[in-house]
């Protein structure tokens, strides 16, 4: 992959992840997430197929022992330090129960074997876990398929189909019809790179638009979990449409690379993980602040993700601070290890 097009991808994942935090701070009903939640997180599986290399499947092994260092290893270990700060902090964490040692060793086991968090803190980590479970599944359904990679997109989007009809998943694991989806998504974006196809903007940008805004009118609730056979095939084509825009518009940004907001939105995408790890940690600094500065009751801090009854300013407050905060923490961390290894 050439320089130009990994940075139209960086930057692709660094709007899918701002559009996230924002989503999570805005209210639950109004439009305009609705729209966001078409596209903003089948963006990232599809973004995973694209960026899937063929020597993969020459070496099983390595692409695995990627996956677990890249996925399964970051969700344990966040996972791990919630878990074990819970007691101390779990009025901060927004929950009133404080765990037994038998509640803290199923809350280590289902975080180590199921790849499962229980608490709010991590919610957002269900894309983790269906990430690594979908391009394991896309990657040796491609083998079953001997590496054709339209009939992969079509027996994963059957089985997604039967799947969710039948209901039929690994119950311990909670391996469903949502991974073999993620799975689908994940096929789309290899054949989208390996096809090459070229799609005029003039047909693009308005069919595109039309469909993420028509989505939410036509849907009761508009997500990538929890379909019902129907909305699966609905949802699936804005998601698509809505991630072609964003790399279209990306793709255009890629000539300027002097350009400082950029190399900064570069900087969030190459960071992804963190935001998505850390952002509700941040949102509890933020209502903790809110709190003080208007002397709330402090039954106010148990609302979650942000406080309900927060202005539109507040909530860009919410949103900023999640993007940029965790980017600070990463940053400083960086510094402390150049400068621990240069000693």
């Amino acid at each position: 992959m050439d320089k130009d097009l990994s940075n139209t991808v960086t930057l692709v994942k660094a709007v899918g992840i701002i559009l996230m935090v924002v989503c999570h701070a805005l209210p639950t009903d109004l439009y305009i997430r609705s729209v966001v939640y078409t596209f903003h997180m089948p963006l990232f599986f599809l973004m995973s197929g694209y960026c899937f290399k063929d020597s993969y499947l020459d070496n099983t092994w390595q692409f695995v022992l990627r996956r677990l260092k890249g996925l399964y290893l970051p969700f344990v270990l966040f996972s791990l330090a919630f878990i074990f700060s819970h007691n101390l902090f779990y009025l901060w964490f927004n929950s009133d129960l404080v765990f037994s040692w038998k509640e803290f060793l199923l809350q280590v086991s289902d975080a180590v074997f199921r790849m499962q968090y229980n608490g709010r803190m991590l919610g957002q980590f269900w894309f983790l876990k269906q990430l690594f479970c979908g391009s394991l599944i896309f990657f040796f359904t491609l083998k079953l398929c001997r590496r054709r990679v339209g009939c992969t997109v079509l027996l994963l989007l059957v089985a997604t189909e039967l799947l969710c009809i039948t209901q039929i998943g690994i119950p311990y694991f909670e391996v469903d019809y949502n991974s073999v989806y993620a799975a689908f998504f994940i096929s789309v974006g290899c054949l989208w790179r390996k096809s090459e196809i070229k799609i005029s903007n003039w047909l693009l940008f308005p069919v595109g638009l039309a469909l993420i805004l028509a989505e939410p009118l036509v849907l009761d609730k508009v997500a990538f979990l929890d379909n019902t056979p129907v909305t699966l095939l609905l949802y699936c084509l804005p998601a698509i449409a809505g991630t072609l825009m964003v790399f279209k518009l990306c793709s255009l940004w890629t000539e300027d690379a002097e350009n400082r907001m950029r190399l900064a939105i570069l900087y969030v995408g190459n960071h992804t993980l963190s935001i998505l790890a850390l952002h509700f940690l941040v949102f509890r600094f933020v209502t903790i602040m809110y709190v003080l500065l208007y002397s709330l009751p402090l039954s106010h801090l148990a609302e979650f993700p942000v406080i309900a009854e927060s202005s539109y300013f507040w909530r860009l407050i919410y949103s900023i601070a999640g993007v940029v905060l965790p980017l600070l923490a990463v940053y400083i961390c960086q510094r402390v290890i150049k400068k621990r290894n240069s000693v």
